[in-house]
């Protein structure tokens, strides 16, 4: 088993922060030849291990290339090599800190190396970084139960945000005053309920807790819990509340220390107002599978049904027609295709099945994406950015024609949406968020079709 220094290796020292990076790079690459001149080459020989050997001259031949770090980090890890592979992950965040994966990846190996208090570091950090998704997220949590389990059962992870956006079409008002009422379609509305540009404030956080059974298996208790408000400036009957939680154990399939299937049966239930009035509850159960493919890679499938129930208000009289059974499949796939690019992409189908049949729809949705970290604009912070682009696309079909608007038309929607978002990591816990996201609903029927254009700015905290 081994130990390193964590002060050395991290480069956290004042004068490390103070850009000293030739001197950091050249220790860092002194370690790498000390590993190879006392034996450890010869190892890799002795073993016949081409692709670990390949992966350690690339590296040695350009050693500022971070792929080929990340490369022979994974080759080194394939072959048992932890010594080596660390001391490349370890090099590499010192160059580009805040590369959560990385850190993830380097949790894992200090748990191989049966080093739980240098796990628990970098695991705490990869979650600190708000861009990692949530089946990774996951991963992480439950890495970091394992490394703390011999002082404690109970692990918190959480987050808050607080961020302001700027939507062109607030209230998402049709595009036209044109609409169809009672099968006209010259009707007119009045402006006022066109869309509606606004701003708006919002509120988020999460705490999800893990409670490890005494099972050698891994076997955990998992809960989430969480809110989301919405305070517009000027659409004030838009105010939105929510909060959502779940509970289930999580099964895990495989190795003890790196388990790479689980299966996640749970309930959950939520509660929505609007407007300071009671909008939505709901309540019902789904089972979460996932399997994660050399850590580089995942698959989470996710089947939820849950029993909606629509409250009527004022403003929405007939609201309760929508309420019935929600069923919903998610599928998602993920990719890290290097230490600092992932692609990723998701599948939805889902169904409502309504006390109005003209409110009953099926849905599926399809969306694919890329993210990238890359280093800050102008070196205006220490960490590297992430910046995520998002395209996808919804299509619902409702399934009768609601004799209000036209007996003869069954609603259709289709609706494309891209996002482009950044993360600036501003410390360990704390990031900026940046968020540019464009929406445009087609519908078949004018009453439905409008686009957004929004932009939002914000700040996140994890712990």
């Amino acid at each position: 088993m081994f130990e390193l220094d964590l002060d050395r290796l991290k480069g956290d020292s004042p004068h490390s922060r103070k850009g000293l990076k030739p001197l950091r790079d050249f220790s860092a690459l002194v370690l790498l030849l000390a590993l190879h001149v006392s034996g450890w080459s010869q190892t890799v020989v002795g073993n016949a291990d081409q692709q670990r050997s390949q992966a350690f001259e690339a590296m040695m031949a350009d050693p500022e290339n971070q792929e080929r770090s990340f490369e022979f980090a994974r080759a080194a890890a394939a072959a048992g090599d932890l010594r080596g592979a660390v001391a490349a992950l370890e090099r590499m965040l010192r160059i580009n800190p805040g590369l959560a994966n990385i850190e993830l990846e380097l949790g894992v190996l200090y748990l191989r190396a049966n080093s739980p208090e240098m796990a628990s570091f970098h695991l705490r950090r990869a979650l600190t970084s708000p861009e990692i998704p949530a089946p990774t997220r996951d991963r992480a949590q439950s890495l970091l139960s394992r490394a703390e389990r011999a002082k404690t059962r109970h692990l918190i992870t959480g987050s808050l945000f607080a961020g302001l956006r700027q939507d062109s079409n607030a209230n998402a008002g049709p595009d036209s005053r044109l609409f169809r009422v009672l099968g006209s379609a010259n009707s007119q509305l009045d402006v006022s309920d066109t869309g509606k540009s606004d701003s708006s404030a919002e509120l988020a956080g999460s705490i999800n807790y893990i409670y490890a059974l005494d099972s050698q298996a891994g076997t955990e208790l998992e809960a989430g819990f969480g809110v989301y408000n919405r305070y517009y400036n000027k659409q004030t009957q838009l105010d939105l509340n929510s909060l959502s939680l779940d509970f289930g154990p999580r099964f895990y399939l495989g190795g003890t220390d790196d388990p790479q299937f689980s299966v996640r049966p749970y309930v959950l239930a939520s509660h929505v107002v609007l407007d300071g009035k009671d909008y939505l509850s709901s309540g019902g159960a789904g089972v979460n599978l996932r399997r994660f493919i050399d850590g580089l890679a995942f698959v989470d499938l996710s089947l939820e049904s849950t029993d909606q129930k629509y409250r009527n208000s004022t403003a929405s009289p007939f609201n309760s027609e929508r309420s019935g059974t929600y069923t919903e499949l998610r599928a998602n796939l993920s990719r890290q295709l290097s230490a600092s690019t992932r692609v990723f992409g998701g599948l939805s189908l889902a169904t409502r099945d309504s006390r109005k049949d003209y409110e009953t729809f099926d849905e599926g949705g399809l969306r694919v994406g890329l993210a990238v970290a890359h280093a800050a604009p102008f070196g205006i912070t220490a960490a590297v950015w992430n910046t995520t682009l998002t395209a996808g696309v919804r299509r619902t079909r409702y399934a009768a024609a609601d004799s209000n608007i036209d007996q003869n038309i069954r609603r259709k929607d289709t609706r494309p949406e891209a996002i482009l978002s950044t993360t600036a990591q501003l410390n360990p816990r704390l990031s900026m968020v940046l968020s540019l996201t464009h929406t445009d609903n087609d519908s078949n029927v004018p009453n439905f079709k409008y686009d957004n254009t929004s932009a939002a700015v914000g700040l996140a905290w994890s712990f």
